[in-house]
C-alpha cells in the first residue's frame, strides 16, 4: 500500500449561489421574492467533521478540520485548496475499525456566514451557519474519487437551504479495492490477475465535470 492511499485528500474548490440562502436572507432581513446582497467585509468559513478516527489512541474522535476562501468574486468564495486526512489500510485492527465506520459515516462541511466587524478595533465576529453539506464516506469503497456540487442543507438533512459547495475528495484508490487486493496478498493461490488495489493516477480537478449531487 502506498502513501496516496494512505490519505484522503479533501478540497473545497468554491461555495457559489448563496444569494438565495435562506439563512442569510433572514439575517439580512430580505424579502422573499429577491436575492441577498452580500455585504463588504462579510466572509464564510467551512468547519469540516470526518467521522473516521485520527489514531488509534483516539478511536471514538473525529477528523476536525478549517477551511477559509482565498477570494471572492461577486458572490462566489474560491477556496482551491486541499488538506489530507490520514487513514489505514490493512489487516491490523485499527484499519479494520476505520473501514467499518466508512460503511455508515459521513464527512459533514459545516458553511458559516462571517459577518463585518461592527467595530474598527474589534476582534469579535458573529456567525450563522448557512447548511451542511453531506458527503457519505461508504461512496470511497466504490471509487477514489469524488467530485460533485453538494447542496447545503438544514439540520434534519431534508431540505436543501439554498448555496452549493463544490468539493472533490479522492485517494489513491477506492478502499473496496484496496480490501480485495490485501485479500488476494495473503491467499495462497498465485494471483494471475491485474492488482485492483493499484494506485489510480491523480488527474487535475479540471479534468472533472461537476455536477449536482443526487
Amino acid at each position: 500500500i502506498g502513501p496516496a492511499e494512505q490519505r484522503i485528500e479533501i478540497t473545497i474548490l468554491e461555495v457559489v449561489d448563496l444569494r438565495k440562502n435562506k439563512n442569510l436572507m433572514q439575517l439580512l432581513n430580505v424579502p422573499k421574492n429577491e436575492e441577498a446582497v452580500i455585504p463588504e467585509g462579510s466572509s464564510i468559513r467551512i468547519h469540516v467533521t470526518v467521522q473516521l478516527p485520527p489514531s488509534e489512541k483516539a478511536p471514538d474522535d473525529n477528523v476536525e478540520l478549517e477551511y477559509k476562501p482565498q477570494s471572492r468574486v461577486d458572490e462566489s468564495y474560491l477556496f482551491e485548496y486541499c488538506q489530507y486526512v490520514s487513514t489505514e489500510r490493512g489487516p491490523s485492527r485499527f484499519a479494520k475499525l476505520v473501514a467499518r465506520r466508512m460503511n455508515r459515516k459521513r464527512i459533514l462541511f459545516q458553511v458559516f456566514y462571517v459577518s463585518p466587524k461592527k467595530k474598527l478595533f474589534s476582534r469579535a465576529t458573529e456567525e450563522t451557519l448557512l447548511g451542511t453539506a453531506v458527503i457519505q464516506l461508504k461512496d470511497l469503497l466504490e471509487t477514489n474519487i469524488i467530485a460533485n456540487e453538494f447542496p447545503l442543507l438544514d439540520k434534519t438533512r431534508q431540505h436543501e437551504l439554498g448555496g452549493l459547495a463544490r468539493i472533490a475528495i479522492r485517494s489513491g484508490a477506492s478502499f473496496g479495492e484496496t480490501k480485495e487486493a490485501i485479500k488476494k496478498e495473503q491467499s495462497p493461490v498465485a494471483n494471475t490477475g491485474t492488482n485492483s488495489g493499484a494506485a489510480a493516477r491523480m488527474e487535475p480537478y479540471a479534468a472533472y465535470e461537476f455536477t449536482k449531487a443526487a
